[in-house]
């Protein structure tokens, strides 16, 4: 029976399977690294189970009368920040500040038209959500801030630091760091546990957080900051919202 505390059990099993379908690749890319485990490691995973904490807490009265999950991005946001605040860590460590890259208005307007023609097909596709004003303004919103300081900010920045990035295809250096953040956070959209413990998959949800997770990981190490991808990320969440009320059916 689902209590009032039955989300840390729900995190920790949720937690537990993304680190674990996502350990086959971490120990190759240790293995190709010729890398031994480092205790970034063990932070990366800690605060993989706090973000999932802070998603799933319930809501407080505040939050309950609302359709979307306002709370769980909140203190996702929040944590990243108290983890800026943390010495040796720093908002640009974690991809958080204000200049980008040198060149980088290319690949931002780049990866913005691939995002909006991303979203596009999606709708094309049947993709329809309620475009009610609570629904527009957190997709457009919420998940691209709170996914993104997480994902590519702190997750991508310490897997970087651990792997490095090696590799260099034109102007843009990446390496490990970026396919294991990506490999994450298509798993975190297909499988979860739910307050009973039954797993919930969703493929389509794995599927379709591919292309955007690669765009958005690329555009990371491309600008060497975070507030591109969030505005990409908004992007292609808003698209299919906005051609619904624009569009045709």
């Amino acid at each position: 029976m689902a209590t009032k505390w039955s989300f840390l059990p729900q995190a920790a099993a949720t937690a537990s399977l993304w680190l674990a379908l996502l350990l086959p690749l971490l120990a190759w890319a240790l293995w190709t690294s010729r890398l031994r485990p480092d205790r970034r490691l063990l932070q990366f995973a800690a605060l993989v189970y706090l973000d999932l904490v802070c998603v799933m807490v319930p809501r407080s009265a505040v939050f309950q009368r609302l359709d979307w999950n306002w709370q769980g991005k909140i203190l996702e946001v929040l944590w990243v920040v108290v983890l800026a605040a943390v010495p040796g860590y720093g908002l640009g460590r974690l991809g958080i500040r204000g200049r980008s890259a040198p060149r980088s208005l290319l690949p931002m307007m780049l990866a913005t038209a691939v995002g909006t023609g991303y979203g596009m097909l999606l709708w094309s596709k049947g993709m329809r959500m309620p475009a009610d004003r609570e629904t527009l303004l957190f997709e457009l919103t919420m998940p691209g801030i709170a996914e993104e300081l997480v994902f590519r900010g702190v997750f991508q920045s310490l897997l970087n630091e651990v792997f490095h990035r090696p590799w260099k295809v034109r102007a843009t250096r990446f390496g490990w760091g970026g396919l294991l953040t990506l490999a994450l956070f298509v798993i975190g959209h297909g499988f979860i546990f739910d307050r009973r413990l039954h797993l919930q998959t969703s493929l389509f949800g794995a599927a379709f957080a591919l292309i955007p997770g690669a765009l958005l990981g690329w555009l990371r190490e491309r600008t060497e900051s975070v507030w591109p991808c969030i505005l990409v990320h908004n992007v292609i969440d808003g698209v299919p919202l906005i051609a619904s009320l624009l569009l045709p059916g």
